[in-house]
């Protein structure tokens, strides 16, 4: 379980050097709008010579506040169906039906 927390930390340094090498590429871009990946790649991006437009950090922090609170509501979801079902382990599928349908 815990290599699944490291997970995010893990995957922006696998992929460093083709950012490093093309870090205006489609690839290094795209990366970069990957949630979790987000805070390393997009700093990463603006560190080097060049940096990035000035739309690419805004629009990756739009998309942040997106993801937290999307994230926030199905955890808000998944928890108010859970408390009440105690004693009972719940599978992957039923906390996606729990986020998705209440």
């Amino acid at each position: 379980m815990t290599f699944l927390l490291f997970l995010p930390i893990f995957v922006p340094i696998l992929i460093l050097t083709p950012v490093l090498q093309q870090p205006s590429g489609a690839f290094a871009t795209v990366m970069s709008f990957v949630p979790p990946f987000r805070p390393v790649l997009m700093l990463l991006r603006q560190a080097l010579p060049g940096g990035v437009p000035w739309w690419q950090p805004r629009l990756g922090l739009a998309g942040a506040a997106t993801y937290a609170f999307g994230v926030i509501w199905a955890a808000a979801r998944i928890f108010r169906i859970g408390i009440l079902s105690q004693g009972k382990t719940p599978k992957v599928a039923e906390l996606v039906q729990w986020a998705l349908r209440g």
